[in-house]
């Protein structure tokens, strides 16, 4: 989609439109790595910090997927942006 939205706008060159297909796959699962990466981690140091078998009477709300989904977010949009300001000068331009 965003391949085709940027053919539409700014470039039809076909070799920016690869490059952007390919980088928003990249993107994809660069974000998936980081969010699992992510998620791994902070479960590994709950482990080391958590009491085994302490049951606290109010329950708490667990954020860790919600961290976990911003960063592997913003590690794939990092990643897509830079491949479109490498591939699409245009897409930046302040008069777009």
């Amino acid at each position: 989609m965003l391949a085709l939205a940027i053919w539409l706008w700014v470039s039809r060159r076909i070799f920016a439109i690869a490059v952007i297909l390919l980088s928003t796959i990249v993107a994809w699962f660069a974000a998936e790595i980081t969010a699992e990466y992510t998620l791994a981690l902070i479960q590994k140091m709950l482990d080391e910090i958590a009491a085994p078998g302490k049951n606290f009477p109010i329950p708490t709300i667990n954020f860790t997927l919600a961290v976990c989904g911003v960063l592997g977010g913003l590690a794939g949009s990092a990643t897509l942006t830079f491949a479109l300001s490498l591939v699409c000068k245009e897409f930046g331009a302040v008069e777009n």
